[in-house]
């Protein structure tokens, strides 16, 4: 499985939070979903593009791996979520069309937790993919500015790149590649300060990566990279010192996501890896 400050061996305790992230391609893949949550322990799950009815998600859930699975309060079913700690709250503030955001309660401050579904890489170039990122997170920011809240994690299928501009622009992502380049809080632009994100995907990319190099195999006209890292997560500057560790889900003791090749196995599956986020509930 692929790592980003991750031992394998570690023991897993209540001492983190563990949101699993996939895009399941339009498919039920509830099985696959049960094994997932029962094998990584999972606290909340987030899914794209499934047909999934988030009630039946939770009893599935609560028959299966753990009792305490329950759906939040979903406006709609665009983004399905499910989770077994009701402390957390992560009941649904807003859902459009390419995302959605929840009320997440975060070592007793109220936090944000967004899911993101841009606009597909296949058919839409990055000119157009990039116009549309500034779009989405110019509202993503006016709703947090009416919540008051800038803690935030952004998770998803963002459909770039950690490296294209949209996601490294100060005016839209801003989302650096270490935790050390956001220590400042805000960078200044043109006059104009903004806030700095932290993005912790950049630690797979290539050969030397433990694990998959991307979490999406492509190689058409819009895929010069074949590996691509279109499903990523990045937190605030102020919640980045609670970022324990990520990893792209490729296989876990009982279930392999992956074809021969090692990319995704869109036959049986989706054609995108899951990615699991782990953050610490309190900082000592």
């Amino acid at each position: 499985m692929g790592n980003a400050d991750f031992a394998e061996n570690e023991l897993i305790d209540d001492s983190f939070i563990r949101i699993l992230f996939w895009n399941t391609k339009g498919k039920n893949l509830d099985d696959a979903i049960s094994c997932l949550v029962s094998d990584l322990e999972v606290n909340v799950i987030l899914l794209a593009e499934s047909p999934t009815n988030p009630a039946f998600l939770a009893s599935s859930l609560r028959a299966s791996v753990d009792s305490r699975f329950f759906a939040p309060i979903h406006i709609k079913n665009k983004f399905v979520c499910a989770a077994n700690d009701e402390s957390l709250s992560l009941n649904e503030l807003v859902s459009e069309e390419h995302f959605s955001l929840r009320r997440f309660i975060h070592d007793s401050h109220s936090s944000v937790l967004v899911t993101i579904h841009a606009i597909d890489a296949i058919n839409h170039d990055l000119e157009h993919r990039s116009a549309q990122a500034q779009v989405v997170l110019t509202e993503i920011k006016s709703l947090l500015n009416s919540y008051q809240s800038d803690r935030v994690v952004i998770i998803g299928d963002f459909n770039v790149n950690p490296f294209d501009r949209c996601m490294t622009l100060p005016m839209v992502f801003n989302a650096m590649m270490t935790r050390s380049c956001t220590k400042n809080g805000r960078r200044q632009y043109q006059r104009k300060k903004y806030d700095l994100y932290y993005n912790p995907m950049w630690s797979f990319f290539g050969d030397l990566s433990n694990g998959p190099s991307g979490t999406f195999y492509y190689t058409g006209s819009r895929g010069i990279f074949g590996w691509n890292m279109l499903d990523q997560v990045i937190l605030h500057h102020s919640l980045a010192s609670y970022f324990h560790s990520v990893k792209i889900v490729d296989s876990t003791t009982n279930l392999n996501l992956a074809d021969a090749r090692g990319r995704p196995n869109d036959n049986c599956y989706s054609d995108h890896f899951p990615i699991l986020i782990t953050l610490k509930r309190k900082l000592l």
